[in-house]
């Protein structure tokens, strides 16, 4: 019986991937960024109904960033379940490096676009 389950387990080996850390904490697949806050900040989202749902988030704490949008020279930062914040000196926002994000896709494709010189992809 022994034999029987150590034959399983060699031969199906898990299919977990290893995690991908950076600045001590796990990053997923699609995230931009780490933003942390210097002191309590209310972060805001809206809900179904077309409501504004707020959530305190204590200083020190860290949300995910998926996207960063601007608007009339203002940046936002999209986090994890949907809430957004305005950039500010209260936020400190890390930029996850493009080494680590294509650890996520089998066969990444590089692009590099310049306005002022010809478009290369490697």
């Amino acid at each position: 019986m022994l034999l029987a389950a150590s034959v399983f387990f060699v031969g199906n080996p898990p299919t977990s991937k290893a995690k991908v850390i950076y600045d001590g904490v796990e990053i997923v697949k699609g995230q931009t960024g780490k933003l942390t806050f210097s002191k309590d900040v209310k972060v805001y989202k809206k809900n179904a109904s077309g409501q504004f749902e707020s959530m305190l988030v204590k200083k020190g704490n860290y949300f995910r960033v998926y996207n960063i949008e601007k608007y009339s020279g203002q940046t936002y930062y999209w986090m994890s379940s949907g809430y957004r914040v305005q950039a500010s000196n209260l936020t400190v926002f890390k930029a996850i490096p493009f080494e680590q994000r294509v650890q996520f896709y089998k066969n990444p494709a590089y692009m590099w676009i310049n306005r002022d010189k010809p478009f290369y992809s490697f």
